[in-house]
C-alpha cells in the first residue's frame, strides 16, 4: 500500500514488517465540528479501512485539544475554550465536555471507527512538563515574559516539513509581533497566566503558573503513546506550517529520532467555492445538514468523490446527488439473494484504494459494477461497503443505550447529581448541553435515562 508523504513529496510504501502506529490530530473541543473537519476525520477512517484491507494491524490515537490553542498562530490572544467559557457564561470544562459529546456523537453518525486510544491534552500536563524539562536541559528553551518558548534556530532541519522560508517570512505581516522573541518561527512550550486573573485550567510549573501550548500536547501523547517514531501522522492542511511543522520540532529536538515515517494531509473543503470559515458564515454542521433532511452518512459518501489531495468544494446540489447515489447502493445491497460476494472484484478495489487512497475510482468502479447487475451483486456491495466505504451499513443501526457516547453518559451523570443536591438550574442547564448533542433525558423513579433523538446527528 503506497500513501503520498508529504514530508517528501512522493508515493511511499506503508512500512509493513510490524503492527502500524497512527496519530490523528483531533478538535480542538470549543465548538461543533464543521463539515470542513468532517472531511478530515473520515479520510482518516477511509484510511484505517484501506489499512486493514490490506490485512495490516493498525493502532490508532485521537487527542481532543482542552487547552492551549489560542486565537492567533503567534501564541497570543486568548485560550479558544476560555474565550468560548465566557461568551456562554460557562467554565471551560463545560464547554470541553459539551462539544466532546457533540463530536462522538457525529463521529458515530458517519460511521467512523473507533479510535484505540483517546486523550485529552489536560489529563497530560504532567507529561508535558517533563518532556519541556527534557528540551530546556537539551538547551532548546528560553524564557520570556509571557512564556517558555521552542528555539526554533537550535533546531537545523526547521521548516523542511512546510518548506517555510524562513529568511523571507516577517513576523507582523500576519500575527501580531512578540518582541521578545528570538526568531520569528519561535513557538511556546508553556505560558504564564495573567498576573492578577485567574483561569479556569491552570498549572503550577518550573517556570511558574500557567498552561501548555498548543503544540507540545500532541508530541507528549505520540512518544507516550507510541515511542519517539510513529509510522503515519494525519490532520488537516491548515495544520501543516504551524501545527505539525513544531510538533516535528520539538520531538526530534528531543528524542534525536525521526518522529513521524508518513505525514498524510487532507486537504481543505470548500463551501459554493469559497473557504469554510466563521468570518463568511458558511461554518456547517452535521446539524445544519439534518436540518436539510439529509443523512450525516450522505456528507461521508459525498466526501469520497473528491481525493483526499485536493481541494473540494461542497453545495447543496452535490449532497443530493450524493444521496441519491447512496440511496441507490442501498436498494441494491438489500436484495436478498444466496450468491456469494465477488471476492475478485473486491480484491479489485481494495488495489485501487491501496493507490493513495484512491476513493473517487473505487466508487466509480463500483457504481460501473452496479450497472452490470452480476450475481452477488447484494453480498458484494455490502461487503466493499463494509470493508472501505462504510456509507449504508449504518443506515439500519439500532438506537440502544448501549451506543450513547461515554461523554453524554458523563453529563447526565452530572445532571443526576445536580438534581439529588437541588441544584435544578444546574440540571437543566445540563440537560440542554445534551440535547445539542442530540440526546433526551427521560426522568424515571429509579434514576433518568438516556435515548438518542429521532433528529440526532
Amino acid at each position: 500500500m503506497k500513501l503520498f508523504n508529504t514530508a517528501t513529496q512522493k508515493l511511499e510504501t506503508v512500512p509493513q514488517d510490524h503492527g502500524l502506529t497512527l496519530y490523528t490530530c483531533g478538535p480542538t473541543v470549543y465548538n461543533a465540528p464543521t463539515i470542513g473537519n468532517w472531511r478530515t476525520y473520515i479520510v482518516d477512517d477511509l484510511l484505517v479501512r484501506a489499512l486493514r484491507a490490506n490485512n495490516l494491524k493498525v493502532t490508532r490515537a485521537l487527542n481532543y485539544t482542552d487547552v492551549g490553542h489560542l486565537t492567533s498562530d503567534a501564541d497570543t490572544g486568548e485560550d479558544k475554550l476560555q474565550q468560548q467559557a465566557k461568551l456562554e457564561h460557562k467554565k471551560s470544562d463545560q464547554i470541553a465536555a459539551a462539544t466532546i459529546a457533540i463530536f462522538e456523537t457525529g463521529y458515530r453518525a458517519l460511521n467512523l471507527i473507533k479510535p484505540d486510544h483517546v486523550l485529552r491534552a489536560t489529563a497530560l500536563v504532567p507529561d508535558m512538563i517533563i518532556f519541556i524539562q527534557q528540551l530546556e536541559a537539551k538547551g532548546f528553551v528560553y524564557q520570556t515574559s509571557d512564556g517558555v518558548y521552542f528555539d526554533t534556530s537550535k533546531f537545523a532541519t526547521y521548516g523542511q516539513l512546510a518548506r517555510l522560508n524562513l529568511a523571507g517570512s516577517k513576523e507582523g505581516a500576519r500575527v501580531e509581533k512578540n518582541p521578545e522573541k528570538k526568531n520569528s518561527s519561535d513557538f511556546a512550550l508553556w505560558k504564564f497566566s495573567q498576573p492578577n486573573s485567574h483561569r479556569d485550567m491552570e498549572w503550577d510549573s518550573p517556570w511558574g503558573k500557567g498552561f501548555p501550548g498548543w503544540h507540545i500536547e500532541c508530541s507528549t501523547m505520540a512518544t507516550k503513546l507510541f515511542g519517539h517514531t510513529i509510522d503515519i501522522h494525519t490532520g488537516g492542511i491548515d495544520n501543516l506550517t504551524t501545527h505539525h511543522q513544531n510538533e516535528l520540532a520539538q520531538t526530534e529536538a528531543l528524542t534525536g529520532q525521526p518522529f513521524v515515517r508518513i505525514w498524510l494531509h487532507i486537504e481543505h473543503l470548500l463551501v459554493e467555492g469559497k473557504r469554510m470559515g466563521k468570518s463568511e458564515g458558511n461554518g456547517l454542521t452535521l446539524t445544519d445538514l439534518t436540518a436539510k433532511g439529509f443523512d450525516p452518512l450522505d456528507l461521508r459518501y459525498l466526501v469520497l468523490l473528491t481525493h483526499y489531495r485536493q481541494k473540494q468544494n461542497f453545495t447543496w446540489e452535490a449532497l443530493q446527488a450524493a444521496r441519491v447515489a447512496r440511496l441507490r447502493m442501498i436498494e441494491k445491497a438489500n436484495h436478498t439473494n444466496d450468491d456469494p460476494a465477488d471476492k475478485d472484484f473486491i480484491d479489485k478495489l481494495t488495489e485501487i484504494v491501496s493507490e493513495d487512497l484512491d476513493y473517487p475510482q473505487a466508487i466509480a468502479e463500483l457504481h460501473l459494477y452496479i450497472k452490470e447487475a452480476k450475481p452477488g451483486l447484494a453480498a458484494t456491495i455490502r461487503r466493499a461497503d463494509e470493508l472501505l466505504f462504510g456509507v449504508i451499513n449504518q443506515s439500519k443501526r439500532p438506537k440502544a443505550e448501549s451506543t450513547i457516547p461515554e461523554a453524554v453518559l458523563a453529563l447526565n451523570k452530572q445532571r443526576d447529581q445536580a438534581r439529588a443536591d437541588g441544584m435544578y438550574e444546574e440540571a437543566d442547564r445540563l440537560r440542554q448541553q445534551i440535547k445539542e448533542a442530540g440526546f433526551e433525558v427521560i426522568d424515571q423513579a429509579q434514576g433518568s435515562i438516556i435515548k438518542q433523538t429521532d433528529a440526532q446527528v
